[in-house]
């Protein structure tokens, strides 16, 4: 095989390796699709098989292929800086752009989540023996003491709200990190958490409802719950993002791929930080506020539209800059 016909047969993989380098390199890691992002392990390495065999065969294509694979190096293999700019920017565009790629993944994880609630709902309601999988004796107990009391809000001193509130985020982090860290476990970690607080939510659910209050129990639970539920979800995608690593490494290795999707899975925990953050501040001070149900619920609109746009935000520049940037780059 001469030179010219080397570089017709392995063209199509160099097109496509530099053309996502140059994308990097103008937009960052953010500008790329979920398609591109796993491409670039598969290319790089063939690539570097073409750059061994080009350099005992090939010296006038070897040049090219060194600097290819040097590049892509850099970027797969990179630590990233840190800076104001780019806190700034992972948190107003990177981030949103994360949820958007690995939409998937929070997707299945949300569903799991609901399921496990209408699961949790519907052992409760019939009255099943697994029943207290979905609520313990003794918060059932609590709560029909507090409807024999005819208590059903939250009631807190003002003086304990800021300590409330970040019990409560701490709270929150840690299930949001288990949700991650147990991705390890082939995902299997991740789901039973996301099944356990599905269930607790379920069962609650059914039981205010039974009692007439389901008015009551949604205005208590969604003005913070939707940022909560919202970040819980986007960290037990990343630990589903994790297992999916471990589970179907496709061309890499499986601690190549682990190290790949474990980069991405801690920046969708880093950026759900700020979110819990905020629904702990909302349960702390919102939810027990002495407002109107219909006012609270007004309020989870609210939170549940500002989530949507920011998830959205960024998308029509980034295709404009698709269109822009179309087409086969030359080597």
């Amino acid at each position: 095989m001469n030179s010219q016909k080397f570089i017709e047969i392995n063209r199509e993989t160099w097109d496509r390796l530099q053309n996502i380098l140059d994308r990097i390199e103008r937009r960052g890691v953010s500008g790329l699709s979920r398609e591109e992002l796993e491409s670039v392990g598969p290319l790089f390495r063939r690539t570097a098989s073409h750059l061994a065999q080009a350099q005992g065969n090939f010296p006038d294509v070897a040049d090219y292929l060194n600097r290819l694979v040097a590049r892509a190096h850099s970027h797969l293999y990179r630590t990233e800086s840190f800076s104001w700019r780019n806190i700034f920017y992972f948190y107003t565009r990177g981030f949103p752009k994360l949820v958007r790629v690995y939409r998937y993944y929070f997707l299945a994880a949300a569903a799991v989540l609901v399921a496990s609630a209408v699961w949790g709902a519907a052992l409760n309601h019939y009255g099943s023996g697994l029943a207290g999988l979905a609520l313990p004796e003794e918060i059932r107990e609590a709560v029909n003491q507090n409807f024999a009391r005819g208590e059903t809000g939250v009631k807190i001193d003002n003086s304990l709200k800021p300590l409330f509130s970040s019990a409560i985020m701490v709270n929150n982090i840690m299930v949001s990190f288990y949700c991650l860290v147990l991705g390890i476990t082939w995902g299997t970690g991740t789901v039973f958490i996301l099944v356990r607080n599905g269930l607790l939510l379920g069962a609650l659910a059914e039981i205010f409802a039974g009692a007439g209050l389901s008015l009551e129990f949604w205005s208590l639970i969604l003005p913070h719950g939707i940022l909560e539920l919202f970040a819980v979800t986007l960290c037990g995608g990343a630990g589903l993002l994790i297992a999916s690593a471990v589970v179907r490494p496709g061309e890499y290795t499986r601690m190549d791929a682990l190290r790949l999707k474990a980069r991405e899975a801690m920046k969708i925990a880093m950026g759900s930080i700020p979110i819990l953050v905020i629904a702990g501040i909302i349960e702390g001070f919102i939810t027990p506020a002495g407002i109107s149900p219909g006012a609270k619920l007004i309020f989870a609109g609210f939170t549940a539209a500002a989530a949507a746009l920011y998830v959205m935000s960024g998308r029509q520049e980034e295709k404009k800059g698709d269109s822009r940037n179309a087409g086969p780059v030359s080597v």
